[in-house]
């Protein structure tokens, strides 16, 4: 008995030693910060993955914060980051874990994706406060973003009841409330209301309401901005399934409002009769229709979507009409099974036609597969290099994160077939990469290699992703440029561009080059021929810089110029060049030594700087009498265009030591400069003067000396500049005798009277006014001759009166040639012709406008007239040009008022009868 009593005592000492110690252990855990450490220490030990925590504070029992907590193992990844939790452990005593406040500043959860199934919870959950600003969820390939996240629930095995829900998801905040029961017959009851996240997007308004049981299902949608939306729907015994949706939308939103993605699953709570249902065959239709519609000052969509049938056998047929941003009409046609998807469809836009389908099946490898085949439609008065546009193509892959593409396409380029074209892309969960190749004949091959790295198509193309790609354009022949101007000829070269993109979307770094080596042309209607042109252009961070150099006849020209891309197109380019061809033809051949600036932008073009003319010969080959309308002449229905390129101008032009000149027996050399200044909408004024330096002027086989050569420039009249030359003739009077009289050209010898004027007398011819009509005056030193002996002088180096048959028809037609004034001199010296002949003597010009060229061409004629009688009058006229016709016109007066005239020449005859009638 007292053994036991011992041993008893014992017993108890030693069990109230081991309580001592258990309690005093768990105090020091939960009461402690070490005890903290100890406990994850514990747990690290018993979790099948690694467990690491940063600077952990506080005491298990109430209030506990760590900086960092990462836990890994083969099927999950946790990652938390400021993580503050307070709660109540007394309420374990009734069953219960009430979370005072749960904070994270960052979550971020990597797991593989599992059947769902409901969970069951060991104790029931309070929570009062959870708030996490970011959270980020990845199971496979997929990652969903949540930020801001506050919740408060009550959670049991019978009851859910989350009393509140907020969120962002991507630009939208959502809201909400709900109640349901995890157990049969899985009854629910939510509440969720969308709005935007951000003021700067376009305003959204919308609300679910969800209820009912397993056996019946209802929901009611509705977005009231942008336009309007709304869904409504059943679900009967987890199969049947019922579902109507109308929409009007001002515009599509920018980002998703909801979004769901789900394969085939088990339940395997449900009792045997739901879980039959479930998994039986299911057969259904969706007919879904949508049209778009135009307003009066926007364009929306419209459109009915209906969903019936039993889960997972559909049929869906999709008719959709898409105003924007591509105007078209899709029809889609798809059947859905238990392991996947068939569907086929074709969109139609005006610039064309799109057919695909696809086929995507679980059970088989790769799960996916389909087609895409594309044609560029006719199009009426297209100005397209590239037309009848054809491409087909091929795809697989297993998901949306592992996808292969081939293409290949055909088209027509200026007309040509392409002679090959291909492309091929790759996506995988690393990147997407593009390669392709179009050759559009023998020597033009495009190569384009384009890589985004960590693209997924559930994200799409975000304003951060990556870019990488190149693109590089090899020409071998430029011969196609002769089709685009037929100004050149024989083009040669081998041209290179090459444009390397990095950076982001919303940041791109676009890098190019541009070259050309050995290129040659000839422009045949300046008869120069480029050589030697080499071209190098390269852009980076925006702005471009470019160098170039071009040879003729030995001779080279320099470009050099800078300028940006952004915000507008803008630059400056240097030409520079000594004695440099400019324009080789019998008329003309100009060589100039350019030091000239070139300014541009969008709206402007300037030009300034110097050009010399070094070396220049005009020698204009043949003229007619055709004259080109004035400036101020407009014709009715025509705008004339002043400056069609909005060039500003300001430019110095100075003639060099070689520039010669032979017009219209007009020989020399020309000295002095121009200035030329033109704004954008106005014409090009030139002010300066230009000089005849050892001029001739060579007029009816005389050779005159030019005294005083000037053409002068004071306005928009370029062509046509104010002239003031003076031509003069020595002439050796040793051997001759004059003829002193009032008579312009008496040929009688027996009014001459001797007369003695030196060695030598000058005789002259000025030409004042503008350039296209001049106006001449004859002059002698000394000033005692009439003008009838000065022109006979100049012509034929003698008087008037020693003129021979021949040189007095050479007198005619000088005198029909110059342009004589009505004033005194011009009447005198065709009257003293009239009576030193004893004939009728007078020059008719007569204007002829020519619609085809707008000139008028004016025919100049002599006609010489004699009266046989009273009443019958003979006349020749005689046409100065070689295309005028000599007329012999015979009159005949029949009376006072009628008479009769005959016309014979080579190409016709006529007879007319004419009526006169004068006014007393």
């Amino acid at each position: 008995m007292r053994f036991l009593k011992r041993t008893l005592k014992s017993v108890i000492y030693n069990l109230l030693l081991v309580f001592i110690l258990l309690t005093a252990m768990a105090v020091f855990l939960t009461t402690t910060t070490p005890g903290l450490y100890l406990v994850f220490k514990i747990a690290g030990y018993f979790l099948p993955g690694d467990l690491h925590v940063e600077k952990l504070e506080g005491r298990l029992i109430d209030h506990f914060s760590l900086a960092r907590l990462y836990y890994h193992d083969e099927k999950l990844s946790l990652n938390l980051k400021n993580l503050s939790l307070t709660w109540q452990s007394k309420s374990l005593r009734h069953h219960q874990i009430l979370f005072k406040n749960l904070s994270v500043e960052q979550l971020q959860v990597d797991g593989e994706k599992t059947k769902f199934a409901l969970p069951r919870w060991p104790f029931n959950i309070s929570i009062e406060n959870v708030s996490v600003i970011d959270a980020q969820i990845i199971q496979g390939n997929s990652t969903h973003k949540i930020k801001n996240l506050k919740l408060k629930a009550d959670l049991t095995n019978r009851q859910w009841q989350i009393r509140q829900l907020n969120f962002d998801f991507n630009a939208v905040h959502v809201t909400g409330e709900l109640i349901g029961q995890p157990v049969i017959p899985y009854a629910l009851t939510a509440q969720f209301q969308f709005r935007n996240r951000l003021l700067s997007e376009p305003k959204i308004s919308a609300n679910l309401n969800i209820g009912g049981d397993f056996f019946l299902y209802h929901w009611r949608g509705e977005i009231k901005s942008p336009g309007s939306l709304v869904l409504n729907g059943t679900l009967k015994e987890g199969s049947e399934l019922h579902t109507q949706v109308q929409w009007a939308l001002d515009k599509i939103p920018p980002h998703p409002i909801l979004s769901h993605k789900g394969r085939g699953k088990k339940i395997n709570s449900l009792p045997q009769r739901a879980r039959e249902k479930i998994t039986s065959p299911l057969v259904g239709e969706v007919d879904a229709r949508s049209a778009a519609g135009e307003g009066k000052s926007r364009t929306f969509y419209e459109g009915q979507m209906k969903i019936d049938g039993n889960l997972p056998n559909l049929s869906i047929n999709l008719n959709s009409k898409i105003p924007s941003p591509l105007h078209s009409i899709l029809k889609l046609k798809a059947q859905t099974f238990a392991h996947g998807v068939r569907a086929e469809g074709e969109m139609t836009l005006p610039e064309g036609q799109l057919q695909f389908n696809a086929n995507y099946d679980a059970t088989i490898t790769p799960h996916l597969k389909g087609k895409l085949n594309g044609e560029m439609a006719a199009l009426r008065e297209s100005t397209l290099t590239i037309k009848a546009l054809k491409f087909a193509a091929q795809f697989s892959g297993n998901s949306l994160t592992d996808l292969q593409l081939n293409s290949h396409l055909t088209a027509q380029y200026l007309n040509n077939a392409f002679a090959d074209g291909n492309l091929h892309a790759s996506l995988s969960s690393q990147d997407l990469n593009l390669k392709g190749t179009l050759t559009l004949d023998n020597n033009k091959k495009l190569n384009i290699a384009f890589k985004l790295p960590q693209f997924t198509l559930l994200t799409g193309l975000s304003a951060t992703q990556a870019l990488q790609g190149d693109v590089r354009l090899d020409v071998h022949s430029l011969e196609f440029l002769q089709s685009i101007s037929t100004e050149i000829a024989h083009p040669q070269g081998h041209l290179q561009a090459s444009l390397n993109v990095t950076g982001t979307v919303k940041n791109p770094i676009i890098e190019g080059k541009l070259t050309l080596h050995d290129g040659k042309v000839s422009i045949p209607h300046w008869g120069i021929d480029l050589h030697s042109i080499n071209l190098d252009l390269q852009s980076r961070n925006k702005r471009w810089q470019a160098h170039g150099i071009l040879s003729s006849n030995a001779q080279t020209l320099n470009l050099k110029g800078q300028g940006a891309f952004s915000p507008r197109v803008t630059g400056s380019i240097h030409v520079d060049g000594d004695n440099f061809p400019l324009i080789n033809i019998p008329e003309y051949v100009i060589n100039v030594s350019p030091k000239l600036l070139v300014e541009f932008n969008p709206d402007s073009l300037i030009v300034k700087g110097n050009v010399v003319v070094p070396q220049a010969k005009i020698k204009l080959q043949s003229f007619t009498n055709s004259e080109s309308l004035s400036d101020d002449v407009v014709f009715e229905g025509h705008q004339r265009i002043i400056n069609p390129l909005h060039i500003n101008s300001d430019i110095h032009l100075e003639m060099g030591n070689d520039v010669s000149i032979d017009v219209k027996g007009l020989k020399g050399l020309l000295a002095g400069s121009i200035h030329l200044h033109q704004l954008p909408d106005e014409p090009l004024n030139a002010t300066g003067e230009l000089t005849i330096r050892n001029g001739k002027y060579q007029a009816y086989g005389q050779d005159l000396t030019i005294e005083q050569g000037q053409l002068f420039f004071t306005g928009p009249r370029i062509s046509d500049p104010g002239v003031r030359i003076r031509a003069v003739r020595q002439i050796n009077n040793s051997s001759m005798s004059f003829a002193n009289t009032a008579q312009l050209f008496d040929f009688n010898n027996t009014n001459l009277q001797a007369s003695n004027l030196g060695d030598k007398t000058t005789v002259g011819i000025e030409m004042t006014g503008r350039l296209n009509s001049p106006k001449l005056e004859l002059f002698s030193n000394p000033s005692i001759f009439s003008q009838a002996d000065i022109l006979s002088m100049l012509l034929l180096g003698r008087p008037a009166s020693q003129a021979s048959k021949s040189g007095g028809q050479l007198l005619l037609a000088a005198i029909s040639s110059m342009n004589l004034d009505t004033g005194t001199k011009g009447t005198q010296l065709m009257e003293q012709l009239k009576h030193a002949l004893g004939v009728d003597i007078n020059v008719e010009s007569t204007p002829k406008y020519d619609e085809a060229t707008n000139q008028v061409t004016d025919r100049t004629s002599v006609v010489v007239g004699k009266s046989l009688s009273k009443r019958l009058y003979v006349s020749y006229n005689f046409g100065l040009a070689q295309t005028d016709s000599n007329v012999v016109t015979l009159t005949y007066l029949l009376n006072k008022f009628f008479s009769l005239q005959v016309n014979s020449s080579i190409t016709g005859s006529g007879i007319d009868l004419l009526y006169t009638h004068r006014k007393e």
